[in-house]
């Protein structure tokens, strides 16, 4: 019978990839409905919510973990429901200050920030004022999202997202196409589709919590939050510094640059960021199992299911970005069917696809922090990284455009991956820091990266259209990642944290 750690893998993958293919099909659709300055707007409230999502100050995470090992534990179980009940009040709350936050920046959005030329100033601020709304219905939905994680009730979760998000989808194409293509109607029916899903998601999560027995009482306690104060607020200024840092370009691009030149810059993003839903199934489904092993302190498992995870997303991610690097202008001309799209876009979604290679391979040592609570080196790097990103970034955007803000991106998650490597080898594994254990997976980018130069080499020698370039990199992608799973034996990868009788 399939575990659940392998069940919630798979479910994961599931739902990211139907997601992914959704957004694959829709993207073009709304650039071609909308056109680039309003899904450029688009591009911005998503940065705004984004960067809203500090308020968050990581309770998502806090709620996982502690969820996982409470209950791996079996301490805390009579309290887990007036911890859970506590930090859902703050959420709500949270909500109603981001959404009031979006009412008190429409103005000043509309008039003075954003460089205009088709939309007028009047349609941005009814559209700023809905998406603030929006904000305010749908916030606790990361709560929800946090909550069965750590209940590792994903399958459920994943089921809810995606049929959400095809409802989302559906909807607004067909209201843009038989209706009316207003940003207006877009957003009201984004906000529609997102009361529907919090409402859904938070039902659900909270009958797992009845069902696992933990939510005896229920009452709002800030004495819960106090007991846990410590590691919060780590989490918490490590996703304030995180979010910011990932968001601050679309941020500066917005006022630097033509509204037009966000809309490009969005679709790019949107690709690029694409690869975190290869390796997020893998990275969501294995945190609330390190969280339960640093409570138990089997050092076995984690070791064996940190080793083989990190190897799983390096395979799945790698091949996908550096192609994505290598055929940027071909994947947007075809997806996009805008040449202008496909111009202004190629070196930003090549330089963000290599860095979100390396985000990806970096994301399990950030988790693995979080799960054994030490958060403190995590918060230094953090705090550095931002005094010197955010100047950069700025620099890089007056000089070189959005070519200068994906580069910035991708150096700054380079920097990332060698410094949390060092720190899961050094100070969590507490094993010799070498070659081979911070670089070990490095094998699958460099031969992606040369398989891939070849098919950029054949496909120029062979004078072929975009179509014929691209099949020919999918060949050899797909040869390549077939023959990684015949050589490695990862046909079967997803059961190994399950060969351990401890992993269930």
């Amino acid at each position: 019978m399939m575990s659940r750690l392998k069940a919630n893998i798979v479910a994961n993958f599931a739902g990211a990839g139907f997601v992914s293919t959704i957004s694959l099909v829709v993207v073009p659709l709304y650039l071609g409905m909308l056109g680039a300055e309003a899904y450029g707007l688009i591009g911005f409230f998503l940065s705004f919510r984004s960067m809203a999502g500090m308020l968050d100050l990581g309770l998502s995470a806090v709620v996982s973990r502690e969820v996982a090992a409470r209950v791996a534990s079996g301490s805390g179980h009579t309290r887990l429901g007036s911890l859970v009940r506590t930090i859902e009040v703050i959420y709500w709350g949270m909500g109603l200050v981001a959404g009031g936050a979006m009412f008190a920046w429409a103005a000043f959005a509309s008039q003075d920030w954003l460089k205009l030329s088709e939309l007028s100033s009047d349609t941005v601020m009814l559209s700023a004022y809905l998406f603030g709304i929006t904000l305010m219905a749908t916030w606790p939905v990361a709560f929800y999202r946090g909550l069965l994680r750590g209940l590792e009730q994903q399958v459920q979760y994943n089921f809810i997202l995606s049929g959400t998000a095809l409802l989302r989808a559906v909807g607004s194409v067909a209201l843009l196409f038989f209706v009316q293509k207003s940003v207006l109607l877009f957003l009201l029916w984004q906000l529609l589709v997102g009361v529907v899903e919090v409402l859904i998601m938070g039902l659900t999560a909270w009958y797992y919590v009845n069902r696992a027995g933990v939510a005896q009482d229920r009452r709002f306690d800030f004495g819960e939050i106090q007991q846990i104060w410590g590691f919060m607020s780590g989490v918490s200024m490590v996703t304030l510094l995180g979010v910011a840092v990932s968001q601050i370009d679309r941020v500066i691009i917005s006022k630097l640059l033509p509204l037009e030149m966000l809309g490009y810059y969005t679709v790019a993003y949107s690709l690029s960021v694409s690869l975190g839903r290869l390796s997020g199934p893998i990275v969501t489904a294995v945190f609330p199992r390190l969280s339960a092993y640093f409570a138990k302190g089997d050092a076995v498992a984690l070791t064996n299911i940190l080793r083989r995870s990190s190897s799983l997303v390096t395979l799945v991610v790698a091949p996908v970005g550096i192609g994505l690097a290598w055929f940027s202008y071909e994947v947007l001309l075809v997806w996009t069917q805008s040449v202008d799209a496909a111009v202004y876009g190629q070196s930003a979604l090549a330089l963000l696809a290599i860095g979100y290679v390396f985000n990806a391979m970096a994301h399990l040592d950030s988790n693995l922090q979080l799960a054994a609570g030490r958060t403190r080196l995590l918060l230094m790097y953090g705090a550095v990284s931002s005094l010197l990103y955010v100047p950069a970034v700025y620099l890089a955007i007056r000089q070189w455009g959005l070519a200068g803000a994906a580069g910035c991106w991708l150096a700054l998650n380079m920097v990332s991956f060698v410094l949390l490597a060092i720190l899961r080898t050094a100070y969590i594994l507490k094993v010799p820091v070498s070659l081979n254990a911070l670089f070990g997976n490095m094998h699958f980018v460099l031969i992606s990266a040369l398989l891939f130069a070849l098919a950029r080499l054949l496909s120029t020698f062979g004078n072929v259209g975009p179509m014929t370039t691209l099949a020919v990199a999918v060949c050899i992608g797909g040869g390549y990642l077939l023959w990684c799973l015949r050589r490695y034996q990862l046909a079967g990868f997803l059961q190994f944290p399950f060969s351990s009788r401890s992993d269930g």
